[in-house]
């Protein structure tokens, strides 16, 4: 077995061996290559070996593990990105021996040792030793049953804070610009503040403890310190010029990616949303189905959005005022739903993400007294109180989904946007056998067109859901084969149907021409994917389905995730390998008409349309051929319109 031991082991063995003969550099790669080259697996192993021992160096200052590090880099510098190895360990080991000439030569290329990802790892192990929890790092690697015992000092440091570590993380967060929104980011050379974790782990001590200002950031700072250095050992941000990773993915590289972003989202980010745009949709759902208990939560969210923006307030006597002109039975209803009396009971570590719950209700209790801190974060709740009432009245998902599009039409009502909503055309079979279509109709949720584009959208009322915040792959794959995947396979055939006929004519004989207009398809969830909405994950992760299915796991209920996800990803690669589009896979720029944002992010779209005298369309595809390292929707798209504005 190749592992930490094995190259230890050869290199203290071999490290006073000789080559009797005079090589060259390209000998000795030429050697090296006629050793370990085959077609068994990738050398994937041989670059975490490497990150291994750089690590190690940087921990323990041990230049035997240097030598080993310039040894591995040597041969992976010379690695086509093709190629495979052999599986020969012997060979391997002959390999070696030219790694050791070419450092005995002084054939090796100089290179540095501070690789940011694995110097940022190296420099929170080492924290952490500064604090006396020792042994963090063995043999190259984290030791992560040692490190969830700092998860019980960081509890133990927001205990001792109490409400002022919510209220504090709260104020801390960095601004986007002059906005209502914050600043996250996934990529940097240096450390990342966790700010989700920390609110998750924050919102859970509500005690006052009157500290003194002084104490109290001390606190702040060493739970803030404490909390980024722990973070860091998982490695869940991005470092340097990231994006390859994506544009260069295969199937499996793409599933690590979207696995370690949902994970990381719930921990470096924050769902964020415009409470402006939440409201507007309570307002709308108000209007299709009133009861008393919808009454009442929509009365509490317009009072709450007219308070100062994210600025935490006591509304006790507000509350009150507001629920009483309603009968017992419907305030004690919705103050169940709006008010949480513990926050985030059941979230003990990071492997509890799927048990957050801080954003399920607006409301915190502290010292018997109802708080409001944050829109951005909170005012989500009355969204989600919204919809329990709505399944309790007999409003289930499907029905929920159809209001969803009815909420986009009307949103655009009342803009200058051009579009046609809900409605059906028929295919003719002649149609459907040019198209290799079966259905003998088709139907439209939204299309929004110029005089240059047509956007056509598919709107979706599927979520992550909790099992897939918790980091389940399963379950975020079927999340995204029922929103994503599935939208994407039904605007596929709009497109190659007007791509092939020029026109689609309605039932109620509307005609859409397509006038040589470009065609974009946009595919829209009802609340937040995070970092899955970007452009450089939705993409690649659709680009790879067309060259694998996923494996049976022997567990009934994942297989039934593995059946449905299998059914999304054939009914796709069907569609998406038709003449008309098969070139959206093909070339390396070709998902670049495809899209993925959820109806807040809609919403925002139409109200910068407005704000600005653009287009919906203009303002989606904003500088859309400008490639940047960060995966937030709003940090992207406010970045790229202050960088073109100056």
């Amino acid at each position: 077995m190749i592992d930490f031991n094995f190259i230890i082991d050869i290199h203290n063995e071999l490290s006073d061996f000789n080559i009797d003969e005079e090589l060259t550099l390209k000998d000795i790669y030429i050697r090296i290559e006629q050793l370990i080259y085959g077609e068994k697996s990738t050398f994937e192993f041989l670059y975490k070996l490497k990150d291994e021992f750089l690590l190690e160096y940087l921990v323990n200052n041990n230049e035997n593990y240097k030598s080993i590090f310039n040894n591995l880099t040597f041969i992976c510098d010379n690695l086509k990105s093709t190629v495979k190895f052999n599986d020969d360990i012997n060979n391997l080991k002959e390999a070696y021996k030219y790694c050791i000439y070419a450092s005995k030569k002084n054939l090796q290329t100089p290179h540095g040792y501070t690789n940011p990802k694995i110097k940022c790892l190296a420099d929170s192990i080492l924290f952490f030793e500064s604090k006396g929890i020792k042994n963090l790092l063995q043999k190259g690697k984290v030791n992560f049953d040692l490190a969830k015992k700092i998860e019980n000092i960081i509890n133990n440091q927001f205990k001792f804070i109490g409400i002022d570590g919510l209220v504090n993380i709260l104020n801390t967060i960095p601004q986007l610009y002059d906005t209502k929104f914050y600043s996250f980011i996934e990529e940097s050379s240096s450390h990342i503040i966790p700010w989700g974790y920390l609110l998750n782990k924050a919102v859970q001590h509500t005690s006052p403890l009157n500290l003194s200002d002084d104490l109290l950031r001390k606190r702040i700072n060493n739970v803030i310190e404490y909390s980024v250095h722990y973070i860091a050992l998982y490695q869940f941000q991005n470092y340097d010029y990231s994006f390859t990773q994506y544009t260069h993915s295969n199937h499996l590289s793409i599933l690590k990616l979207i696995d370690r972003h949902v994970i990381g989202d719930q921990l470096l980010k924050i769902e964020q949303y415009d409470p402006k745009s939440i409201l507007e949709y309570l307002r709308f759902i108000n209007t299709k189905h009133n009861t008393p208990e919808l009454d009442l939560i929509l009365e509490l969210a317009e009072y709450i959005y007219t308070l100062e923006h994210n600025h935490y307030k006591d509304v006790t006597d507000s509350f009150n005022q507001i629920t009483k002109k309603y009968s017992k039975r419907v305030k004690n209803s919705v103050s169940l739903l709006l008010i949480h009396k513990k926050v985030n009971s059941k979230f003990a570590s990071i492997y509890d993400l799927d048990k957050a719950d801080f954003n399920k209700k607006p409301f915190i209790t502290v010292n018997s007294k109802i708080f409001f801190f944050n829109h951005s974060f909170f005012y989500i709740g009355f969204y989600y109180a919204f919809l329990e009432i709505l399944f309790r009245i007999g409003v289930d998902s499907q029905k929920q989904g159809l209001l969803l599009e009815a909420f986009a039409e009307h949103s655009l009502s009342s803009s200058k946007q051009h579009f046609i909503s809900n409605k059906k055309y028929r295919v003719y079979k002649p149609q459907q056998n040019d198209l290799g279509i079966k259905s003998d109709n088709l139907e439209v949720d939204l299309v929004i067109h110029n005089d240059k584009n047509i956007a056509f959208f598919e709107i979706k009322n599927r979520v992550l859901i909790n099992s897939s915040k918790g980091g389940n792959s399963y379950y975020i794959l079927n999340d995204l084969a029922e929103s994503l995947i599935k939208s994407q396979t039904q605007l596929n055939k709009h497109k190659r149907y007007i791509s092939k006929f020029k026109e689609i004519t309605f039932i109620d004989k509307q005609k859409l021409y397509l006038d040589d207009r470009k065609i974009f398809k946009i595919s829209v969830s009802s609340l937040d994917y995070q970092s899955l909405h970007a452009p450089l994950v939705s993409r690649n992760f659709l680009s790879s389905i067309p060259t694998f299915t996923l494996k049976n796991t022997n567990k009934p209920e994942l297989d039934s995730l593995v059946e449905n996800i299998n059914e999304k990803f054939t009914d796709f690669s069907e569609e998406i390998s038709k003449p008309e589009t098969i070139s959206e896979i093909s070339n390396f720029n070709g998902m670049q008409n495809t899209y993925f944002i959820n109806i807040f992010h809609f919403l925002f779209l139409i109200e910068k349309s407005r704000e600005k005298n653009t287009d919906f369309i203009d303002e989606l595809t904003l500088y859309s051929r400008t490639l940047l390292n960060q995966l937030d929707f709003y940090y992207c798209y406010y970045y790229k319109d202050h960088l073109f504005k100056s």
